[in-house]
């Protein structure tokens, strides 16, 4: 998902908001309890599909033991912290899928406009990385959770990071 992407889905829902809002104002004022619950009701749709709406979409195969998804990668948050948020992510698909054995990420990087090429041009994103590929993941499973597995295995998805296309494009951690 790019910023402008992001910032769309932002706007969106803040006019939404602002409309559910007025409507839900008005309502009140006119004492009407029905108009008033749906203002609330579409209110409550909105923050539950916006806070969806930012997770990688997770295709599954037909005999449910491979996964495969992409997922975006801020240049901004260093080699360091994608990596952790790379693993948790691995860990939380593996744990709400037990039939998996194998995922296949494909990672894209997104980056602002802070980040610039070798001759100072700013470059626009997104940049495809590549994928990183997780067989082991009865053993993921067995971690007590996300962070406990990130932290164990940061060195690893870091190495496996740093050596993926546009890798030179993460900010210094």
């Amino acid at each position: 998902m790019t910023l402008y992407n992001i910032a769309g889905m932002i706007i969106f829902f803040l006019v939404i908001i602002i409309i559910a809002t007025v409507v839900m104002i008005f309502q009140i004022k006119k004492h009407e309890k029905f108009g008033c619950a749906l203002s609330v009701i579409i209110f409550a749709i909105m923050i539950i599909a916006g806070t969806m709406s930012n997770r990688p979409k997770l295709e599954i195969s037909e005999d449910q033991t491979r996964g495969f998804l992409k997922f975006t990668i801020m240049a901004d948050n260093g080699p360091s912290r994608s990596s952790r948020d790379l693993a948790k992510y691995v860990y939380n698909t593996a744990k709400a899928n037990p039939h998996m054995k194998f995922i296949s990420v494909e990672l894209i990087m997104d980056v602002t406009s802070k980040v610039v090429d070798k001759y100072g041009n700013k470059l626009e994103g997104p940049f495809m990385m590549g994928t990183i590929r997780e067989g082991n993941l009865d053993e993921i499973r067995l971690y007590h959770d996300g962070e406990y597995y990130a932290s164990r295995s940061e060195d690893y998805y870091l190495h496996k990071l740093l050596a993926l296309d546009n890798a030179q494009l993460f900010s210094k951690d």
